[in-house]
């Protein structure tokens, strides 16, 4: 499932959880880019920001690849563990930019 939860005026976080046993089959990617349309062409958003753990490379080489911006890091304590986590955004004119691109390979 993925969550936009509205953080502002025209921003929303984006979550996201899959399954442990459909990682890795390209479905985040599917989903991601469903639930940015779905922001930025539907509810009228302009930002669309997350959080990614620092080390889900995978994740954070995906989101960077859509558009993503690395835009600081920042600390969470999990079960009393420190975690650390890149904050990330997309802004609309980024993603119709990279959507327009994908449409004329």
């Amino acid at each position: 499932f993925t969550i936009l939860a509205k953080t502002g005026e025209t921003d929303a976080e984006f979550r996201i959880a899959l399954r442990a046993d459909k990682t890795g089959l390209g479905l985040g990617k599917s989903v991601t880019c469903l639930t940015l349309q779905k922001g930025f062409e539907d509810l009228g958003l302009s930002r669309i920001h997350l959080i990614v753990r620092k080390n889900n490379v995978r994740r954070i080489k995906m989101y960077q690849r859509l558009g993503f911006m690395d835009r600081g890091e920042l600390q969470k304590e999990i079960l009393g563990t420190p975690v650390d986590f890149w904050l990330m955004d997309i802004h609309r004119e980024e993603y119709a930019r990279k959507a327009q691109i994908s449409a004329n390979p």
